[in-house]
């Protein structure tokens, strides 16, 4: 079975909690977590804004990893930079609907 390719393989924290990202499909871009650090959890210690710079890339998850095993799959990594550097895939735009004749009221 193929390895998925949105495996991350680079990770850099940014100010505003904002990791910027690599992956293995070399897509690359920047990922704001803000709404992650807001939910607690075990987001909570990301807060400070020196822990959350201490995240890295994890090779055997491929994911981006904290010291307190706080993680972000890695598909939701990929979905959340992929609209910022890639072009949007046409066959996905939608065709404007035509519902006939508009009734007056």
């Amino acid at each position: 079975m193929a390895r998925p390719s949105y495996l991350v393989t680079e990770a850099e924290a940014l100010d505003g909690y904002r990791i910027r990202l690599k992956f293995e499909d070399q897509t690359q871009g920047t990922a704001d977590l803000s709404d992650l650090v807001i939910r607690g959890g075990v987001f909570l210690p990301l807060r400070d804004p020196a822990y959350f710079k201490q995240a890295r890339a994890d090779p055997e998850g491929g994911t981006v990893v904290w010291p307190n095993d706080a993680d972000v799959a890695p598909e939701e990594l990929y979905l959340r930079i992929r609209p910022r550097s890639q072009p949007p895939d046409s066959s996905l735009t939608a065709a404007p609907v035509d519902n006939g004749p508009r009734s007056a009221s």
